[in-house]
């Protein structure tokens, strides 16, 4: 059988509706995803090989029109995107990003949530700097848009997603090369929404194995493990009323820290997101 390699890729950012573009994506019969979402092929495990990596794609059939995977943290590695168009030649690239501030806010919840955040919003930034570093989008983006052109690079915004996700979703279907008609039922269900770990010791324990099997070339046991009942077992929401906020001090801090990255990128996007920084 033709060995298989991705015709597009999801490449970031993270905390910015790529479970929910992936369970999208995984419900078109045109599309082919393999379980293991966040491969990291391109930057963590490229000493595997091409064959190791043609392996998440072995079950294609004839019936995928699009092959791809999702893995977060490619945008932010100049590698990647230059191995990536040496071993790719004439994939499709994605990105979705969101307004900087909530992503900061909504990576804060994720490392509460695994117990590798510090007490508080103010702590966790200045231990991890990267939680803020990542939502400056603008010269990463730049990287991907000089190497791959217009044609084959798209941004897609968050915001759009959360404004009609039927709409959005035929849009990511569009660019990837599938039916554009078809109709993901499940487009207004929330995919992970902020949740808290119902024992702490356990998640903490969760969260190093994943690493672990991921080192160990098995991220499809971490996909199949996070679409069983293992995740609510593990996991519940945070209620609406329980979820940590930003003082008006923080926001105007984040907002002047953003400013000049976010007028770059409506520029460079040609869209307006001014109320990114209200």
């Amino acid at each position: 059988m033709e060995t298989r390699l991705p015709t597009f890729l999801f490449v970031g950012s993270a905390k910015c509706g790529s479970t929910w573009i992936y369970k999208a994506l995984q419900a078109h019969p045109e599309v082919y995803v393999p379980a293991a979402k966040d491969i990291y092929f391109f930057d963590a495990y490229y000493d595997k090989g091409l064959d190791w990596y043609a392996s998440f794609f072995a079950a294609a059939d004839g019936r995928a029109k699009a092959v791809g995977e999702l893995s977060h943290d490619y945008l932010y590695s100049r590698e990647a995107s230059e191995r990536i168009a040496r071993d790719l030649p004439g994939v499709k690239l994605f990105a979705c990003i969101r307004n900087p501030i909530e992503r900061a806010l909504s990576v804060y919840h994720f490392r509460k949530r695994n117990g590798t955040a510090e007490v508080d919003f103010e702590s966790t930034i200045n231990k991890y700097p990267l939680v803020l570093e990542r939502g400056k989008y603008f010269d990463h983006l730049k990287v991907y848009l000089d190497c791959f052109g217009e044609k084959r690079f798209r941004t897609f915004l968050f915001d759009d997603l959360g404004a009609d996700a039927r709409v959005f979703s035929r849009s990511i279907y569009d660019f990837v090369g599938v039916d554009p008609s078809f109709e993901y039922l499940d487009a207004e269900k929330k995919v992970l929404p902020a949740s808290q770990a119902r024992l702490a010791w356990l998640a903490v324990f969760a969260k190093r194995a994943a690493r672990r099997l991921r080192h160990l070339g098995q991220a499809s046991i971490v996909g199949r493990v996070k679409d069983s009942f293992v995740f609510n077992f593990l996991y519940k929401p945070i209620p609406e009323a329980e979820k940590e906020t930003l003082s008006p001090a923080q926001r105007t801090r984040l907002i002047e820290y953003y400013a000049s990255d976010v007028e770059k990128l409506g520029a460079l996007l040609g869209r307006d997101l001014d109320h990114w920084l209200e």
